[in-house]
């Protein structure tokens, strides 16, 4: 069964929202208990199961500020990818901004198997230590 395309949206924009406001369960729950999150492509797969609370805390220690702003997103059948904007304070006070496109594999119960993001991360770290 395929989503409806504003279905598969709206979960990209709750994952998202439920992200940048630190709430780590209803993040969790956007997801199936075996997901893998590769952020950014590139990097060893991150498994929200085992490793997000400790990847949710780190966010907290590193960015005061964590916003991210959604493009357009594209809905093909159950996967998806969205153009995305964040812009980060770090807990030093500096802020930054960084562009990226996210991927995402829905599945029919609505949550989030595999993500996986496109970005500068080393510039984004570069740019708060500036």
């Amino acid at each position: 069964m395929t989503l409806e395309p504003e279905i598969v949206q709206q979960k990209i924009a709750d994952y998202y929202r439920h992200l940048s406001n630190f709430e780590l369960e209803p993040w969790l729950a956007c997801m199936t208990p075996d997901a893998e999150i590769y952020d950014p492509v590139g990097s060893p797969p991150l498994l929200p199961s085992q490793d997000g609370a400790k990847f949710m805390g780190f966010l907290t220690q590193i960015y005061a500020k964590f916003e991210i702003t959604l493009g357009e997103i594209f809905v093909a059948g159950n996967a998806a990818a969205v153009q995305w904007e964040m812009t980060v304070t770090g807990r030093n006070g500096r802020s930054t901004k960084a562009q990226g496109i996210g991927t995402f594999t829905i599945t029919e119960d609505g949550r989030f198997s595999r993500t996986a993001s496109y970005w500068d991360d080393q510039a984004l770290k570069a740019a708060l230590r500036e």
